[in-house]
């Protein structure tokens, strides 16, 4: 199966330069890269041969500040450079929430079959490349837990990606999970686990949002005490052959 492979570790801005290699063709770009403003981003995917493809994308907070919020939207582009979703209206953008000092936040994107709600497809034809701007950053104080997925163990590879993940709350308010899922809308703070994947060379190809086995359908939702932990199994998409390893990022978003 031929596949595209790209990274790209940016500065925060609105435009990026990408490193870009491709499999079974020697075309590689100069990589450019850098943190400003305390805020890494790295992000890569894989373009299947039938027009499927996998995006994901880390938000790292390298500064002493708490990030309340951030939003960032992904662009494909054709061979000419043409941009070929609508960046503004169209999936394909995440609210990252609540993120302290030295967290990491993530957001992935699976396949081309994504629609408009008019019944249009968001991608007339299977982009060839992407990239991404950030707006609306806030910085702030917040008494909201800090939450992590502190440590996973890898149950099943074969269907599935099934994880027995661990989940911390280090900060100094108890977390009420169930409250959270009572009071949610679809504007309002919700809490992923993304499996994210790589290669052999550490670069992103993919990744997969997993499912709570222990609570998605059953209604009833934890109670994370301050300093405290909960273990639960997540499910998540088919296994990449070509991931030689993953990681698993606990995201808040708005």
């Amino acid at each position: 199966m031929r596949r595209e492979m790209l990274r790209i570790v940016s500065a925060f801005a609105s435009m990026l330069i990408m490193t870009a290699v491709i499999t079974g063709c020697s075309a590689v770009k100069d990589a450019v890269g850098g943190s400003t403003d305390g805020l890494e981003v790295e992000d890569g995917w894989t373009i299947h041969d039938d027009g499927n493809f996998e995006y994901a994308v880390i938000l790292t907070n390298n500064t002493d500040k708490t990030l309340k919020k951030a939003l960032i939207r992904l662009r494909g582009y054709d061979e000419e450079g043409n941009i070929l979703n609508d960046p503004q209206l169209d999936p394909g953008w995440n609210q990252f929430g609540i993120l302290y000092p030295g967290d990491k936040a993530a957001f992935v994107m699976f396949s081309r079959d994504q629609y408009r709600e008019d019944g249009s497809s968001m991608w007339p034809q299977t982009p060839v490349k992407f990239d991404y701007t950030i707006s609306g950053v806030l910085w702030g104080d917040t008494k909201e837990p800090r939450l992590t997925a502190a440590g996973s163990e890898l149950l099943e590879d074969n269907y599935n990606s099934v994880y027995r993940v661990t989940i911390r709350n280090s900060g100094t308010e108890d977390f009420d999970w169930q409250k959270l899922k009572d009071s949610e809308s679809e504007t309002l703070d919700h809490i992923y686990i993304y499996e994210i994947r790589r290669d052999a060379d550490g670069k992103i190809i993919g990744g997969s949002e997993m499912y709570f086995e222990e609570f998605e359908g059953s209604g009833s939702y934890p109670v994370i005490p301050a300093g405290g932990e909960i273990t639960t199994v997540v499910t998540g998409s088919e296994p990449d052959p070509d991931a030689a390893g993953s990681e698993l990022i606990l995201t808040r978003t708005q």
